[in-house]
């Protein structure tokens, strides 16, 4: 029982349960970022990096509790205006090249 219950927590292949959003405004917290997630799902992680002034870097990882969870985030979110930025939600593959540009920004 403890080992599917891993299985379930755990992102594996085939997990379409994570989601990336980008173009997020660098005020917004982490509490902001959750309760806005949280209208489409149980949120399950979160990975919201800030700078050193305690801004949003811009970008995010998210999990959900499950595929159909991340799925409706990603429809409703993509594209949605929050703080004046136009949010860009994607599944857990992210857009060739973004992850690299993500990356450089650490």
């Amino acid at each position: 029982e403890l080992r599917a219950k891993q299985e379930q927590a755990s992102p594996g292949k085939g997990d379409f349960r994570r989601v990336f959003v980008d173009n997020i405004h660098p005020s917004m917290t982490r509490n902001e970022f959750v309760h806005l997630l949280s209208d489409y799902g149980s949120v399950q992680s979160v990975v919201l990096p800030f700078n050193e002034e305690g801004k949003s870097l811009g970008y995010a990882s998210v999990i959900f509790a499950t595929d159909a969870e991340a799925q409706l985030a990603i429809n409703m979110l993509h594209g949605s205006v929050h703080h004046g930025k136009k949010l860009v939600v994607y599944s857990s593959q992210p857009p060739a090249g973004r992850l690299k540009v993500c990356l450089d920004r650490l």
